[in-house]
């Protein structure tokens, strides 16, 4: 789905020959089926509150690694666990039914039935804790049909979720009390100021139906043709509801909201593929139109500033003697974020095309790529955090267990920026890779030595979409040996 990679990082997707398939998550109509590897209702990762760092970073040094059984999402959250700080924990307790999956179709008919159900229950705990305890249950079915009518692969795809969330959000209340005059001399306040939490409960219903339909035409043997069009709806997750204090790893005081609406997404996409002889592309553009946006709106430098002076004022009263006080607005001199809802639109497209060659008995590949997404509110003004135009430059090198990458992105500047954003500066991200597979135990095991070298020209680079951009750039050069066995 565009709309995902447009949010963090629309480069994510694997470059190079031959033509990877589209992984389940990009391809709309196969939403049913798409349970096989995430939660119907996409989370955001909250173990990187432990870390003051964005989701690329992450991924850096996660690495590419060559265990298939997790997704880069997964390699990046086990790294980021292993380098957490520890000031701050965050347990998530998943509990996961196992999918049940009804495959009743024919050779003419392709039909698959999904059910599953899963519980979460989690706890950002420690000095740094900003979100209370949240217990979720979603459960989700799905039906998935494709047929072959008229030249064409048609493919639909329905699934209907029902999201639970309950948990709470604790309200600042200053209450005064009056000392009698026979207190301590170091304590002789005339008034004395407590902080209470009223904690508010809330048990949240989301049941959400999402539609999606691919039509396949094949031009040729070379050539296929791919229109898709999808309406998909996203509960909002724990941490857009319940979000509520200080989450130092974005260097923000965030505020969620228990009153948002579902998005709604209206996409539509047509994809080009080409394959012959060797040479290869692809090319996809699309517009998905997003009814209730969810995105973190920061306040404007003054509000900061008026925000600060307001706390230098409290503190300053904390020593004089106390006027009443209507509410409390220590945010400890981070900046304030609220969780909004807007209508907006996503335009954009990506392509690649490369050529493949026999090298010495094995395949090299030359590819070049370029990714770019428009976001804007439709009232006006531009969607926060979204990346800028990329150009990727890939070489890629395979021959029976030998698989080396040299990869070059150029990331140009972001200056289409919302409300009280600030620029970002171009640069080159230059990554290479090489793998060798060796036997091991007589052949019934296998050990990949990789090595890795990233950021090879050591620049100074900065993610637009990471919240510290401005205070923590990417990791610069770092070399390094990766050993992985199976047996």
């Amino acid at each position: 789905n565009p709309l995902d990679r447009a949010r963090q990082d629309p480069a994510s997707k694997p470059r190079g020959p031959p033509l990877p398939p589209r992984p389940v998550e990009e391809q709309p109509a196969l939403l049913a089926a798409a349970a096989l590897t995430e939660a119907p209702s996409r989370e955001r990762p909250v173990v990187d509150a432990a870390l003051f760092v964005s989701t690329d970073e992450l991924r850096l040094w996660a690495d590419d690694d060559d265990d298939q059984s997790l997704n880069s999402g997964e390699r990046a959250l086990r790294k980021a666990a292993k380098v957490a700080s520890g000031r701050q924990q965050t347990l998530g307790d998943w509990t996961s039914l196992p999918l049940s999956e009804l495959d009743f179709g024919d050779d003419s008919l392709s039909q698959k039935l999904v059910l599953q159900s899963m519980n979460e229950d989690v706890s950002i705990i420690g000095a740094e804790a900003f979100m209370n305890p949240v217990d979720s249950t979603e459960k989700m079915i799905g039906y998935y049909v494709g047929t072959s009518l008229m030249n064409l692969d048609l493919h639909l795809g329905i699934r209907h979720d029902r999201v639970n969330r309950k948990g709470t959000v604790a309200h600042h209340e200053e209450e005064e009390h009056h000392d009698d005059d026979d207190h301590d001399a170091e304590e002789d306040h005339d008034d004395e100021h407590h902080d209470e939490h009223e904690m508010e409960s809330f048990d949240i219903d989301r049941n959400e139906t999402s539609v999606a339909l691919s039509i396949d035409r094949e031009i040729n043997e070379n050539t296929l043709l791919t229109l898709g069009l999808a309406s998909v709806k996203r509960a909002p997750s724990s941490v857009e509801l319940f979000m509520n204090g200080a989450h130092l790893a974005t260097g923000r005081f965030e505020v969620g909201d228990v009153t948002l609406e579902s998005e709604t997404s209206n996409n539509i996409d047509l994809t080009f593929d080409y394959e012959n002889n060797g040479f290869f592309a692809t090319a996809t553009i699309f517009r998905n139109d997003v009814d209730d946006y969810i995105y973190l709106l920061d306040e404007s430098e003054e509000e900061h500033e008026m925000h600060e002076e307001d706390d230098h004022d409290e503190d300053h009263d904390d020593h004089d003697e106390h006027d009443d006080h209507d509410g409390h607005d220590d945010h400890g001199g981070l900046i304030l974020s609220n969780y909004m809802q807007k209508d907006a639109e996503f335009n954009g497209y990506e392509f690649e095309l490369g050529r493949s060659v026999n090298v010495n008995g094995g395949s090299m590949s030359f590819s070049y790529g370029m990714d770019y997404v428009n976001a804007k509110f439709k009232d006006g003004g531009y969607v926060p955090r979204i990346n800028p135009r990329r150009h990727i430059f890939s070489i890629d090198y395979a021959k029976e267990g030998t698989r080396a990458s040299l990869t070059l992105r150029n990331v140009k500047s972001q200056n289409k920026l919302s409300l009280n954003e600030t620029p970002t500066e171009s640069y080159n991200m230059l990554d290479l890779k090489v793998s060798q597979s060796l036997p091991i135990f007589s052949g019934d095991g296998e050990m990949m030595v990789t090595l890795f070298a990233k950021n090879l020209l050591d620049e100074v680079a900065r993610n637009h979409s990471s919240f510290v951009k401005d205070q923590v750039p990417l990791p610069g050069r770092n070399i390094g040996l990766r050993f992985n066995m199976k047996f």
